[in-house]
């Protein structure tokens, strides 16, 4: 009985952590979307990113499929892939000459340095298909 009982206690746990997951995450997705790009704390974000990976797996792991679990693994995993992007776009190395090609690559223009264009700019440019040219070109950069 008290074997039930414990396992009940954990399952309630872990589904209290789930929705307290979507929700700070949703406030942290908020907040970086409309964040200048040029004052995005990259490294922060992986770290949160990953803490939040870590968590998503624990839940899956050990709660039945549900489709909260299923959206907030989602979100995290869109958002972590979009990390390498973020990164290599924020390196401080980047010269005219990357940015050209950067540019070309995606056929878009774009000014980084432009007060509103913020996280959520950046994905809305589709640079998540591009990764590894970006990363690449960045990495050319430095």
């Amino acid at each position: 009985m008290f074997e039930n009982l414990e396992e009940t206690r954990d399952q309630m746990s872990l589904r209290c952590l789930m929705w307290r997951n979507l929700n700070k995450w949703q406030e942290y997705n908020d907040k970086w979307y409309q964040t200048q790009f040029s004052a995005i704390d990259t490294d922060a974000i992986a770290t949160l990113s990953d803490k939040f990976a870590k968590e998503c797996i624990r839940i899956e792991k050990n709660l039945d499929p549900n489709p909260i679990a299923e959206k907030l693994k989602n979100l995290v995993n869109t958002f972590k892939e979009a990390m390498p992007v973020v990164k290599a776009l924020s390196s401080d190395k980047l010269m005219e000459s990357h940015w050209t090609q950067i540019k070309g690559l995606i056929k878009k223009d774009f000014d980084i340095a432009d007060p509103s264009f913020n996280l959520k700019s950046l994905i809305d440019l589709g640079v998540n298909e591009f990764q590894e040219e970006i990363v690449a070109i960045s990495i050319q950069a430095v």
